[in-house]
């Protein structure tokens, strides 16, 4: 026992886990997402150093798998990360070395991997990633979703003193910032005030009523 004025539950993938302890339905999903990484076949067709340089994350908006492809210098040299949307059932009870377990079909060397589903669109799009050569083994892990896409950031129903932040359905780390702000408000004033939108869009109450919008723009 941790005695505390106030918890914030932003465990991600376990955020639901941790409602359960609460007794509370915490509607955040676990879903397997993988990532692969890839290389000019060719160096001859490899990009400068400026032009890797000035690549942009782009994003395949006009199909439904939102396949998209950017430079990860992190990586190696003149590695990209791409990625794509995919329909699956959460993984309630993953365990943590489910994290990193690729399941048959998802490998760049299997001739039907999933790979080639969305290395045709990104091609359509953009010609040069046609003359990329994947990396075998993609990386995995469990994105943590919601059915509108919109992480919850409030309090917990049956706990004034719990927040829940989770669900960011893949914009974690790029929402950090705000969903940080946002925590602030609900400690320091009791609602949303920095995005006052909030109140509806992030709350339980705006979910269970089904008037939170929905984000689009999930890959």
């Amino acid at each position: 026992e941790i005695a505390c004025d106030m918890v914030v539950n932003c465990t991600g993938a376990w955020s639901s886990r941790v409602g359960k302890l609460l007794g509370t339905d915490l509607p955040v999903m676990p879903e397997k997402r993988y990532l692969w990484t890839a290389k000019f076949a060719d160096p001859a067709d490899d990009f400068t150093e400026q032009q890797y340089a000035r690549f942009p994350m782009t994003i395949c908006m006009a199909h439904e798998m939102v396949p998209y492809v950017k430079p990860e210098p992190s990586v190696g040299t003149h590695v990209f990360t791409i990625g794509c949307e995919h329909a699956v059932d959460p993984d309630w009870d993953f365990q943590p070395e489910d994290q990193d377990r690729v399941e048959p079909g998802f490998y760049a060397y299997d001739p039907d991997g999933y790979h080639l589903k969305f290395w045709e669109i990104l091609a359509d799009w953009l010609p040069c990633t046609e003359k990329f050569a994947f990396q075998p083994r993609p990386s995995s892990g469990y994105y943590e979703t919601t059915m509108d896409n919109n992480p919850f950031i409030d309090f917990d129903p049956n706990f004034p003193n719990v927040i829940h932040c989770a669900g960011f359905s893949g914009h974690g780390v790029m929402h950090a910032p705000a969903a940080g702000r946002a925590v602030l408000d609900l400690v320091r004033y009791g609602e949303h005030r920095e995005f006052p939108s909030g109140n509806v869009n992030l709350s339980f109450d705006g979910f269970h009523r089904g008037i939170r919008q929905t984000e689009e723009m999930k890959i």
